[in-house]
Formats: C-alpha cells, sequence, structure tokens
C-alpha cells in the first residue's frame, strides 16, 4: 500500500511548531538544499545511464544497417564481374563447367548472412524499444496494484490485467537476460540494473497474491467469489510460465 503523500506546508508545519524553532530555519533550509542535491545527482546519473544505453543501442543498430549496404554492394560488384568473366578470368573455359554450381553456393551463403543480419537488427531494435515502453507500463502497473491493495477485501478488479502485463514483462526480462549470457559482465550487470524496477513490482503483487491466499474465507463472505478463481487462473498460469523458464534456462 502506498504511504501518504505530505505536502510541503504540513512538513514545515511539523517542523515548526513554536516561535524558538523559527532558529532552526537556517538548518532545515541547508537539510532540504543538501536533499534536493542528492536527488539532482540520481536523476543526472539515471538519465546519463539511459542515454548511454540508448545511444549504444542506436549505434548497434546503424552498424548493422551498414554491413547489410556492404554485403549488398559487394554482391552488386560480384555479379557485375560475372556478368563477362572471359575479360577477367583467363581460365574461363576450363572452369565454365562449374562456375554456375560455385555461383549457387556462393548466393546461398551471401542470402543467409544478409537474412542473419536483418534478424539481428529487427533483434536489437524490439528490445530497445521494449526497454524504452517497460518504465511507462510499470507506471501504470503500479497505479492499479496501489488501488487493489487499498481494498484487500475488495473485488479486485486489476489482479488478471496486472498479472497477465507482469508476465509479459517476466518473459522479456528473462529472454533478454538469457541472450546476454555472452556479454560482458558489465552489459549484464546493466542490464540486471535495469529491471531492478521490474523485480520489485512483482515481488509486491506476489506478496499480494499470498495475501489474497490468506482472506480466501473473507473474500467469499464479503460476496467476492470471483476473485478466488482469479487466483486459481493466476496459479495455472504461473505453473505453465515455470515450465518455460525451465526449458530456457
Amino acid at each position: 500500500m502506498a504511504a501518504p503523500t505530505i505536502s510541503a506546508a504540513q512538513a514545515i508545519g511539523e517542523y515548526l511548531q513554536s516561535p524558538d524553532d523559527l532558529m532552526k530555519i537556517p538548518a532545515f533550509r541547508k537539510k532540504l538544499e543538501k536533499e534536493k542535491a542528492s536527488i539532482d545527482i540520481r536523476l543526472k546519473s539515471g538519465v546519463k545511464e539511459q542515454l548511454a544505453v540508448t545511444s549504444e543501442s542506436l549505434r548497434q543498430l546503424f552498424t548493422t544497417r551498414e554491413n547489410v549496404q556492404a554485403i549488398r554492394d559487394e554482391m552488386v560488384t560480384v555479379d557485375r564481374m560475372c556478368s563477362d568473366p572471359q575479360n577477367i578470368v583467363s581460365t574461363f573455359d576450363q572452369i565454365s563447367r562449374v562456375r554456375p554450381l560455385q555461383l549457387a553456393s556462393f548466393e546461398v551463403l551471401i542470402n543467409s548472412q544478409v537474412s542473419m543480419v536483418h534478424r539481428n537488427f529487427e533483434q536489437t531494435e524490439e528490445m530497445v524499444n521494449n526497454l524504452l515502453e517497460m518504465n511507462s507500463g510499470l507506471d501504470i502497473i503500479e497505479q492499479m496494484l496501489a488501488a487493489d491493495l487499498d481494498d484487500l477485501l475488495g473485488p479486485a478488479p486489476n489482479l488478471l490485467p496486472i498479472h497477465h502485463q507482469l508476465t509479459q514483462l517476466e518473459s522479456f526480462r528473462n529472454e533478454t537476460l538469457h541472450q546476454a549470457k555472452k556479454a560482458s559482465a558489465e552489459s549484464r550487470n546493466k542490464l540486471t540494473r535495469r529491471f531492478e524496477r521490474l523485480t520489485n513490482v512483482i515481488e509486491t503483487f506476489d506478496e499480494y497474491l499470498i495475501e489474497l491466499g490468506r482472506n480466501i474465507l473473507p473474500l467469499a463472505r464479503a460476496g467476492h467469489p470471483e476473485v478466488i478463481v482469479k487466483i486459481i487462473k493466476i496459479a495455472e498460469v504461473e505453473g505453465r510460465e515455470d515450465e518455460k523458464v525451465m526449458v530456457i534456462l
């Protein structure tokens, strides 16, 4: 459950409760300035890290695009050279019998390489977009979760939507970390830090589910048996997801 928000006026009122407390204003101001400076440093660090990750992803995308174009240029050059091989290869008459087979093998190899580069390009682009969109999705999930936590014995209208979205994000996290196994330790640590917020939200949701499980009878007495059905559906989905994770690992 989210902690109640205290306004600036309330905070000052609690700090200055008597005329003698006016002497504390300089110290109070210094404390606030120190806290503001600390928050600014953390924000700047977070923005800097976000920009670094995004810049590196864009650099990889542009490099992949350049590699694809270079392969295409090479294919055009090879095709132009092969269009009149007698002017280039002095022994053309001797090798003309094997030329079609060699060209066919070369084209298969080039097409395979181009397809692989294209797949890597699309996977990298999708991963970058998912990472950029993850935080906005977590904002919505946290709001729905807070609303349901405020009414523990209520109808839990957001229970299944929250679980569905967290399951998708968790699968994305597991797949991303699995693909990064061959990356450097620094890169893997950066990715892990990127998913810390998601991990915390998942833990909060799991605690909420456990609490609902402890209140099965009160929920039924409160006229919300549908919540119990939702819990059972979530348990079934979790079982299937656990099997998928074991396959990946």
